[in-house]
């Protein structure tokens, strides 16, 4: 399988001039979230909530071929209180409505072949948390889809720990959250992974063992690189 990632965009719309010709030679195309708030550069809120207008619309003419994962950012405003910098009190109301909206059509978690899907990565702590939360005894690529779609339906909050790299007060981090330091200490693997969230330069990866971490967010600086791997 051929998939484009599509990184954070908070705003931004050069996803649309990156897949301009080329949707044909993807058999998927994901998005790793974060579709609100602005990083550095500043975009109007009309801007922000047309550009994931339009992305919603891409997903629902292509629903077989496109899938939308869910952000930190994204996440307070689904659950209609601020959880991460940068919330903006003046779209709030709008961006709950269209997320819980369109709810059937967002995921927080895709799994492909050998490859895990999440906007900030898995980590070791965050599994041996939902095992004792949840009495699992064992989580594996098997059943991991189910359990974060039935821990993200019980309580979503289990999904948006925050290290305390990132301000949190805890020593691990949730899969809407993890930090690349704790991708790097603490990645669950086994499996491959592949993130946004963590701001980095276009073909970061991080090894581990024969496994790998490919990480997507680098438009804020690099628009016209997007992520391609064959899976």
């Amino acid at each position: 399988m051929r998939a484009a990632i599509i990184g954070d965009l908070h705003g931004k719309s050069c996803w649309k001039k990156l897949l301009e010709g080329r949707f044909e030679s993807f058999d998927k195309i994901i998005f790793m979230g974060d579709y609100s708030d602005d990083s550095w550069i500043t975009f109007t809120d009309e801007e922000i909530v047309n550009n994931l207008k339009d992305v919603i619309e891409f997903k629902k003419n292509h629903k077989d071929n496109v899938i939308l994962l869910i952000g930190n950012h994204d996440f307070q405003y689904i659950v209609g209180y601020p959880t991460a910098s940068r919330y903006r009190k003046s779209y709030a109301k709008e961006m709950h409505e269209i997320f819980n909206d369109n709810e059937d059509i967002f995921n927080p978690i895709y799994i492909k072949n050998n490859y895990i899907f999440t906007h900030a990565g898995i980590t070791n702590g965050w599994i041996d948390y939902i095992k004792k939360k949840y009495d699992i005894k064992d989580i594996n690529i098997n059943n991991i889809y189910d359990i974060v779609n039935i821990v993200y339906k019980n309580d979503k909050d289990d999904c948006n720990i925050a290290s305390y790299r990132r301000g949190g007060g805890n020593k691990f981090a949730g899969i809407l959250w993890a930090d690349i330091g704790d991708l790097s200490e603490d990645a669950w693997i086994g499996y491959n992974q592949v993130v946004g969230h963590n701001r980095v330069k276009a073909g970061s990866v991080i090894k581990k063992d024969s496994y790998a971490i490919y990480m997507s967010d680098h438009f804020d600086t690099e628009q016209d690189k997007l992520l391609v791997l064959d899976i």
